[in-house]
């Protein structure tokens, strides 16, 4: 589960610089709304953990051809890119975040950069319907 406290750092972390999504709210609107925005971000947030479930909404994201350089002409010389919805953005943040403290709780990282496995597995912090 997550937070407001949380909601709100991942708010202030965004960068206004980045596009918004296919709703058209992009960071700096988040940032603007924050106040009102941070309790029912952390609701849908806990309810999508809780239920297992993301909103087919912020899965959505429109392919956009973005130029590289060279020839303008040759379809080689662009990449695609997919502006995900900011909500999504926090949403995946909050999951990095558990993941990352589930992982650094189960591995350990030695002086030779191998990385050595705990006794406890990794997936016995999971339950059945995320797994």
């Amino acid at each position: 589960m997550i937070a407001s406290f949380e909601v709100t750092k991942f708010i202030d972390q965004l960068n206004t610089n980045k596009s918004a999504g296919v709703n058209g709210k992009g960071p700096k609107v988040i940032k603007l709304c924050k106040v009102f925005l941070i309790q029912p971000l952390t609701a849908l947030i806990n309810n999508c953990i809780s239920q297992g479930k993301f909103p087919d909404m912020l899965k959505l994201a429109n392919v956009v051809p973005l130029f590289k350089g060279d020839a303008m002409k040759d379809p080689n010389n662009y990449r695609p890119i997919s502006p995900l919805p900011t909500i999504s953005k926090l949403f995946e943040k909050h999951i990095a975040n558990q993941l990352h403290i589930i992982i650094s709780g189960n591995y350990r990282f030695t002086s030779e950069n191998s990385i050595r496995v705990s006794k406890a597995p990794l997936l016995s912090n999971c339950t059945y319907k995320y797994c």
